[in-house]
């Protein structure tokens, strides 16, 4: 998830940040995914083996957690992200 300028986001990265797939919330008591931040302006989503649905959606559920060096929220509060379930990774992806 790349944003359009350089963020800062304060609080748990899990409080503010869900992964919902179809209707249904991924759980994130035993973590079905990982959130990780790569850089100021990125974000990355980690799935674990065995992922099989091919779409997801990242919701900011608490944008006053993510904002700009100058105090703005997101304009955007959600993000589509698409999984190639077809190909084994020996890596992460997102």
């Amino acid at each position: 998830m790349n944003f359009n300028n350089q963020i800062n986001i304060n609080g748990n990265l899990y409080d503010t940040f869900k992964v919902i797939t179809g209707s249904r919330l991924m759980q994130t008591s035993q973590p079905a995914y990982q959130i990780v931040i790569i850089d100021s302006q990125t974000i990355q989503i980690v799935f674990p083996p065995g992922t099989t649905a091919p779409n997801y959606q990242v919701v900011i559920v608490n944008p006053q957690n993510v904002v700009d060096n100058n105090g703005n929220l997101p304009a955007s509060l959600a993000a589509q992200i698409a999984v190639d379930v077809n190909n084994l990774y020996s890596s992460s992806i997102s």
